[in-house]
């Protein structure tokens, strides 16, 4: 029987209180015994000991996660902002590249063009100190 049932049963069975508390205490002795019976209650708290302690580690462990991660939202942002400087200065560096390149092309360009109208001169000069003179 459920013990909801045998408690009824022995209120409407027995008004004689202390004869109703010794049949209360056998019952609750009878429950220990099938307990005591089909568990070691002593491991039983042991391992609900254990399962506490752990529990609480977990929950420790949960908010160090919890913590970890906003530490990890933050240095993405971080990271995030320091790759988007780095972009932009690699992008500035080879934009300079790039224009150093272009004013040294158009350095050579120039040196060469001074340099061939200095050997265009020189030929005409030297072309006119063959040539004979006006008259001749």
């Amino acid at each position: 029987r459920r013990p909801v049932e045998t408690m009824n049963g022995l209120l409407h069975a027995h008004c004689d209180l202390p004869q109703l508390r010794r049949e209360l205490s056998s019952h609750l002795e009878e429950v220990d015994a099938q307990i005591s019976a089909t568990i070691d209650v002593t491991e039983f708290r042991r391992v609900a000991g254990d399962l506490s302690r752990h529990e609480d580690g977990l929950d420790s462990l949960c908010e160090s996660l919890a913590g970890y991660e906003v530490s990890c939202r933050d240095l993405a942002g971080s990271l995030s902002w320091v790759l988007a400087q780095t972009k932009a200065k690699l992008d500035a560096k080879a934009l300079v590249h790039q224009q150093r390149e272009r004013l040294q092309l158009q350095l050579r360009i120039e040196q060469t063009r001074v340099h061939l109208e200095q050997l265009l001169d020189g030929a005409s000069s030297a072309a006119g100190a063959h040539r004979p003179p006006a008259g001749w």
